[in-house]
């Protein structure tokens, strides 16, 4: 019967609590039974059953944890934003309701009545239909346009843009007799079914851009922006898809199918994930002792600010993001990291065979750690801001595990010099059996005379002797 299914002791923490109710567990009474029922392997292979299964309970319950957090974090913002919504839609309701009542009272002034005012402004209202129609029609090549581009912050604006041409007609029909924009209805269906779909597309090349290795920080800054405009979130949940996008392109670095890049050119684009995330959290969400604000928090406003003015319905402003948060996300992101480099790299390294092209890889993202841009703040400063201490990618993260496979290598390569060495030895023990070479391979000198004549006397030449462990009588086959 295999150790790890027998019943007779409890060795996991899966049948202690099934049977907590019938016997108390002793670690000492349990350990003897252990060891007096299994032997060492069986032993070795419950004890690495238990400890994988304490790691994915670890695993689970970080991952728990971790959902419950962010759901905890979004059903706060959503209340929030509903409460927000709702004094909005409050206000508008007030507004509407003494807008209307002076213009009933106008009308009542004038002598004109609604419907009258509507059937001398029909032809007006058609053309005016009709030109929001071509409009519309048009702003699907330029948000196609703006997206090839890579320039989401336009392609947004001519969404919202085709947004507020659709519900202007919308209200016009409801406003005005029906009959009015029969002819342009169908269309207006057909078209905003065609580009209602845009706000999936920009939103998914936005995240796609975060998984982007060589970006600038503007195009960041500005794919981060889209996502606040068009989704109406905060800067807290789009930091949460900043850093998701971030271990997203960490992931990617080890998937099968870049099985055909080299080891150290993946393990590069990995260090510049690592160390561009860091620079980008420093500039994007932190405040820095000449900015009242994040970098980030800014540019939504003013975003906001142009697109209000241009009559376009906008969210709120967001509020700016607790630093403590940006912290502790950002930690919590860099220990998921860790472990999932831990994985991929070990994989990775396996294929390396030579202490050669390890010292290579090791120069490759020295390389890449002392690279500087212009955009980029100095990287102590960026740790303390984002981390609140020093952190060095090389000796925390990659240091461990390059240095590992080296002395793996190392230790192969000194076990094949050693056993050659040994082969050759044994090589010439066995060919100078079969003849005296003791007469002329060495001359005796004076100082090693009694050492000489005791090699000659068992037929050993000095160099067998030089390698032979024992100092007094040479052993030939000693090696």
């Amino acid at each position: 019967m295999s150790a790890v299914s027998s019943p007779n002791s409890p060795i996991t923490p899966v049948f202690r609590c099934a049977h907590k109710e019938t016997a108390r567990w002793d670690a000492e009474r349990d350990t003897d039974t252990l060891f007096q029922n299994h032997s060492v392997e069986e032993i070795r292979k419950i004890e690495r059953t238990t400890r994988k299964d304490i790691q994915l309970k670890k695993e689970e319950l970080r991952q728990m944890v971790g959902e419950r957090y962010r759901d905890l974090i979004g059903a706060a913002d959503s209340i929030t934003d509903m409460m927000r919504c709702c004094k909005q839609a409050s206000d508008s309701l007030n507004s509407s309701q003494h807008l209307s009542s002076a213009l009933l009272q106008t009308h009542k002034l004038k002598g004109t009545g609604p419907i009258q005012l509507v059937a001398t402004q029909s032809h007006e209202l058609m053309c005016a239909a009709v030109s929001q129609m071509k409009l519309l029609v048009g702003i699907q090549g330029k948000i196609w346009g703006s997206i090839d581009a890579m320039d989401y912050e336009q392609a947004v604006e001519h969404f919202l843009w085709a947004k507020h041409i659709v519900t202007g007609l919308c209200l016009e029909s409801i406003v005005h007799q029906k009959s009015v924009l029969d002819s342009v209805a169908v269309i207006l269906l057909e078209q905003w079914t065609l580009i209602k779909h845009f706000q999936a597309t920009i939103l998914d090349c936005c995240r796609q851009n975060l998984k982007s290795v060589n970006l600038e920080c503007s195009a960041f800054l500005h794919s981060l922006v889209a996502m606040v405009t068009l989704d109406h979130i905060s800067i807290r949940e789009v930091f949460n898809e900043f850093l998701i996008g971030r271990k997203a392109a960490i992931v990617e670095v080890f998937h099968p199918s870049r099985q055909g890049a080299s080891v150290k050119s993946q393990l590069c684009q990995l260090v510049t994930i690592i160390r561009s995330s860091l620079q980008l959290t420093a500039l994007l969400f932190c405040r820095s002792s000449l900015q009242e604000h994040s970098r980030i928090l800014v540019s939504i406003n003013n975003n906001l600010q142009s697109l209000q003015e241009a009559g376009l319905e906008v969210p709120a402003t967001p509020t700016e993001i607790e630093q403590s948060t940006v912290q502790s996300s950002y930690k919590e992101w860099l220990g998921m990291c860790t472990a999932e480099l831990e994985t991929g790299m070990t994989r990775l390294l396996h294929h390396i065979m030579s202490v050669k092209a390890v010292s290579s890889i090791r120069e490759a993202i020295h390389d890449v750690l002392s690279q500087t841009c212009d955009d980029e703040m100095d990287w102590d400063d960026a740790c303390n801001v984002v981390m609140g201490r020093k952190f060095c990618v090389w000796k925390e993260l990659l240091q461990p595990l390059i240095f590992a496979r080296a002395k793996v290598l190392l230790q192969g390569n000194f076990s094949k010099v050693e056993s050659s060495f040994a082969d050759v030895v044994r090589g010439f023990i066995d060919q100078s059996q079969c003849k005296d070479k003791s007469s002329f391979l060495w001359s005796e000198e004076d100082e090693v005379l009694g050492v000489s004549l005791t090699l000659k006397a068992t037929g050993c030449t000095p160099h067998v002797y030089k390698y032979s462990p024992t100092t007094g009588t040479p052993n030939p086959h000693v090696v």
